[in-house]
């Protein structure tokens, strides 16, 4: 796993119940480098998570340098976490997050004014070793030990919804990070190896030669977020270069698993349009994405943008939502950038836009060869 240190390692020792949870944790232990470890029962979670969950509020750019981490193990008797469950998407709170949770778009439309594709979301992690400004997940790191439990719990799920062909794996970590030593990543591709559904593997990772030997039997998908050079320096901390990434996207490819990537968050640095020219380029001449989605930097007010992001080529919008950072014409202009200079590339590949306004489809849907209710997308519950 890449080189990561905590201020405070917890392991909730009586919740670790089987030899290979035990072993999962020793090794992750032994990997990660920590100033204070601490062996703690369920009954004292609650106190010490308290002020920990306050820091999940914290954006990346905001935080202290180095994580909590918390080994523990999913809340089986929990109802939330039951394949009958209620969709709904959970709150989370340190040391405890239910194993999936549903992303509903009639509500995304409805409250926030944003298309996008339903589909349960799986989790075994929440919080990050990479330190990127715009990140909303904070500073403690949860990692859920039961593996073996979890997929046996997935699998029920998977056949309680036999519509749902694509499974996201993992959006509120970057799962790569973790292993081997984790070794989630290798159960899961065997697991969905011997399924009709597909696995999506969401990255900004480069740690990827364990997965080369896997026999996935195409049925799992890389999905990189790319940004430009300057981006990936400036404000993508503790992550890999471009180059780097790109490098290890041609390695998944050429052993057979499929690419996809995000062009996420866009941020609209000097000069922009030919540095994100040069990604373009370099991505398209090295591998060939299936899909590639678009998303400009949205998710902060006013107060931080101005604090993380000053200088940008453009000004935020008068009025600030949450997925509305810039003006609906900047926007605009910058995805008609991207557009002409994929299709340059590749005539063929699919591009979405993630989690923009239906009058944003509207507008570009002749590019796009979709509109905002139906289009095919990185990690949508029928886009395997």
């Amino acid at each position: 796993m890449i080189p990561a240190q905590a201020e405070h390692l917890y392991v909730v020792v009586d919740k670790i119940k089987s030899k290979e949870e035990e072993n999962r944790a020793q090794n992750l232990i032994r990997s990660i480098q920590h100033n204070n470890l601490h062996y703690i029962s369920s009954t004292e979670t609650p106190s010490i998570f308290q002020q920990e969950t306050v820091e999940k509020y914290l954006r990346t750019g905001q935080k202290r340098e180095e994580s909590s981490i918390i080994l523990t193990t999913f809340d089986w008797n929990d109802p939330l976490n039951s394949p009958h469950k209620e969709k709904k998407y959970l709150p989370w709170e340190a040391g405890r997050f239910t194993f999936a949770d549903w992303r509903d778009k009639d509500q995304l439309l409805r409250m926030r004014g944003v298309a996008c594709n339903s589909g349960y979301e799986i989790h075994t992690a929440f919080g990050c070793f990479h330190a990127c400004t715009y990140c909303h997940i904070g500073n403690t790191f949860t990692i859920m030990v039961d593996i073996e439990r979890f997929i046996e719990k997935l699998e029920l799920l998977m056949k309680e919804i036999p519509s749902q062909k694509l499974y996201k794996y993992d959006n509120q970590t970057d799962i790569l990070t973790l292993e081997p030593e984790y070794n989630a990543s290798r159960k899961m591709v065997e697991f969905f190896s011997e399924t009709d559904r597909s696995l999506m593997l969401y990255t900004k990772s480069d740690n990827v030669d364990f997965l080369l030997d896997l026999k996935h039997k195409g049925r799992t998908i890389v999905c990189w977020t790319m940004s430009c050079a300057e981006v990936a320096e400036k404000y993508e901390l503790k992550t890999p270069s471009l180059e780097r990434r790109i490098k290890a996207a041609r390695k998944c490819q050429e052993v057979g698993y499929r690419i996809r990537a995000r062009f996420s968050p866009i941020i609209p640095v000097e000069n922009w349009e030919q540095k994100n020219k040069e990604m373009i380029e370099d991505l398209f001449s090295a591998v060939e994405p299936e899909v590639v989605s678009l998303e400009s930097l949205c998710h902060l007010t006013k107060e931080q943008h101005d604090v993380l992001f000053p200088g940008l080529a453009f000004a935020p919008a008068e009025k600030i939502t949450e997925y509305e950072l810039f003006p609906h014409e900047t926007r605009k202009a910058m995805y008609e950038f991207f557009i002409q200079e994929i299709r340059k590339q590749n005539k063929k590949v699919k591009i979405s836009l993630c989690l923009e306004t239906p009058r944003m489809w509207n507008e570009l849907s002749g590019l796009l060869k979709g509109n905002a209710k139906n289009f095919y997308c990185c990690c949508g519950e029928k886009c395997g």
